[in-house]
């Protein structure tokens, strides 16, 4: 994310890039992004202030006119730098992607993984819980 030179501003829009280690999983222009930050979630127009910072698992939103485009991300980073909104995640899943069913069962498979966690597993497993909650919202919304 450091290494790339942000794009220039495109008259009040921004680019939003998600990549993965070995992948990009969006690339596209905006109007708005919403993330989901460690610290609070993230409402990020264009002309934000630079930004680098920490997200959690959770629901990726981008508004581009009437369009929303959600998708349920892994925790992983986020940079903004002059209109240019960079996403790096392990993983991305868009509604197409989901089956509601089977996020349903990745659900709860990992509440019942709660239950039973040893003290250093607790936060792995509620990153797990909270990427398997973002997939159901994702799933059941179509």
């Amino acid at each position: 994310m450091a290494d790339e030179k942000p794009r220039p501003p495109s008259r009040g829009r921004l680019h939003l890039v998600v990549v993965s280690h070995d992948r990009t999983l969006l690339d596209r222009e905006c109007d708005e992004v919403g993330l989901p930050g460690r610290l609070g979630d993230l409402g990020i127009l264009p002309g934000h202030a630079a930004y680098v910072g920490a997200l959690r698992p959770g629901v990726l939103t981008l508004l581009d006119g009437r369009d929303t485009v959600r998708a349920a991300i892994s925790a992983g980073f986020c940079e903004v730098l002059a209109d240019q909104v960079t996403v790096l995640v392990d993983d991305a899943r868009f509604p197409a992607d989901l089956d509601a069913k089977q996020s349903a069962a990745a659900l709860q498979e990992a509440l019942s993984q709660l239950e039973h966690a040893e003290s250093e597993e607790i936060e792995a497993i509620q990153d797990r819980i909270a990427l398997a909650e973002a997939q159901v919202a994702i799933a059941a919304a179509g």
